[in-house]
């Protein structure tokens, strides 16, 4: 539906109506909704029923401190206490909305907040629900802990073969310790981000050799094995961003670009 549409359909209430808004189609509202931020996107359920089953229907779900809990902060170590303070109500706020969510598909799950492996129940029902619901983009951005205190990843989780909608996977500050079991569980993905995530040489193996869709990976300040290799297995790898410079070998590659 274009702009006109739209004006169409506002042109054909009568201007005494007192909620013309509410009487566009449900797909205009939506689109509204997705400029909202996922507090006020939930503060419209009490507006109607009507708008109670569009907010829970969204398929793009971004949570952080301003979105589920209202208050600005910037991500930097110096404010854990501030994130700490409010971390019940983050949990909760997420896992209420997932029982509540009413939507056919989900495109992007997004979460940064300040989590380890004492949340792992919690986080692990949001990765569930997300795959569940058929996500193509899943990003855990779970900055600020030691690497004994960060939350492990569920590779098991990830759906096989064809069952799989997850095309993008973004870890910021897990740990991810895939076991050969789980390696072809990456099969989906054509985008793998990786921050602050150190990786033992059995784990990387498992990931690269899952990978077979692979066209852009990045490593962000992780540790890995060295020199690492990519190999004929991730023969449609595209792109590969390296910002900490660790030697690389790599073999039939042909469409490969460093940065």
């Amino acid at each position: 539906m274009n702009v006109t549409q739209v004006e169409d359909c506002c042109h054909d209430h009568n201007d005494d109506d007192g909620d013309r808004i509410s009487k566009l189609p449900d797909e205009i509202l939506c689109l509204i909704i997705s400029f909202l931020s996922m507090r006020e996107a939930t503060g419209t359920r009490l507006l109607s029923r009507q708008w109670r089953s569009l907010c829970a229907s969204a398929s793009n779900l971004h949570f952080d401190l301003l979105t589920v809990c209202g208050i600005y902060c910037e991500k930097y170590y110096t404010m854990h206490s501030k994130f700490l303070k409010h971390k019940t109500s983050f949990l909760r706020g997420i896992d209420q909305f997932s029982c509540l969510y009413l939507g056919p598909r989900i495109d992007t799950f997004w979460v940064c907040f300040l989590l380890g492996y004492e949340s792992a129940s919690h986080i692990d029902k949001w990765i569930g629900f997300a795959i569940q619901m058929g996500a193509k983009n899943i990003d855990l951005d779970l900055f600020g802990y030691k690497d004994s205190e960060r939350y492990n990843f569920p590779c098991h989780l990830l759906p096989q073969g064809e069952r799989s909608h997850l095309k993008s996977l973004c870890v910021t500050s897990c740990l991810l310790r895939p076991s050969p079991d789980n390696a072809n569980r990456f099969n989906s993905l054509t985008n793998l981000d990786l921050s602050g995530v150190n990786l033992e040489k059995i784990h990387l193996d498992c990931i690269l050799s899952g990978c077979l869709n692979l066209e852009r990976l990045k490593f962000q300040n992780c540790w890995l094995p060295q020199p690492f290799r990519i190999h004929g297995s991730l023969c449609h790898l595209k792109t590969l961003i390296n910002t900490k410079h660790l030697r690389v070998h790599w073999y039939w590659c042909p469409f490969l670009h460093l940065y």
